[in-house]
């Protein structure tokens, strides 16, 4: 696959999260590459930091990497709402998703980047629930060390009143998408 080289416009509406206190959000990236590639590196960036395979771990993301003869899973859990309660954000903040096949790329089957909420918002009183706000096939670059080839970007904008919005930027033409739109919980 040949890396995408500029980001292109959003293909679905930005997702809204009304009533919500950012204190508790954590968005969470799985990467996940199909049986027959042996390795995908990953890195995702979140305030000027990264965190992945061959790059540093720092605080607000915490990393999960399950590699495998069979393909491979990476999870990547950033703490939006803790890095916004300790003042390290303010309004708006950006966390990029980059990912690159360890040369040579093998097969036909390309890799899946899922990307979700956790909140309390969407469980039941003291229990968090997660929500997928995306899921799209990745065109990674081939690269070994830190992951470099930009895949996605999510910008993340909090208002006056705490409600969030959360826009999910591909670099490249959706040519999967299995976007689930995020529904307010009941109301009680």
């Amino acid at each position: 696959p040949t890396p995408a080289s500029t980001e292109s416009e959003p293909t679905t509406e930005p997702t809204e999260l009304s009533r919500h206190d950012i204190n508790d959000l954590v968005m969470i990236v799985e990467y996940r590459w199909p049986a027959e590639q042996i390795e995908l590196h990953t890195s995702t960036h979140f305030l000027e930091h990264v965190v992945g395979v061959s790059c540093a771990a720092i605080p607000y993301m915490s990393s999960f990497h399950n590699n495998a003869r069979s393909g491979g899973l990476e999870t990547v859990r950033v703490r939006l709402g803790d890095a916004f309660a300790n003042g390290e954000w303010e309004n708006s903040t950006r966390v990029e998703m980059n990912a690159d096949f360890i040369p040579p790329f093998v097969g036909s089957t390309l890799p899946l980047l899922n990307i979700s909420l956790e909140s309390m918002q969407f469980g039941r009183e003291e229990e968090n629930s997660t929500t997928c706000l995306d899921t799209f096939v990745m065109k990674p670059g081939n690269h070994s060390g830190c992951a470099s080839t930009l895949i996605a970007a999510a910008n993340v904008t909090v208002a006056d009143d705490n409600s969030t919005t959360i826009e999910i930027i591909p670099t490249t033409e959706r040519t999967l998408s299995l976007r689930k739109p995020v529904k307010e919980p009941p109301q009680e």
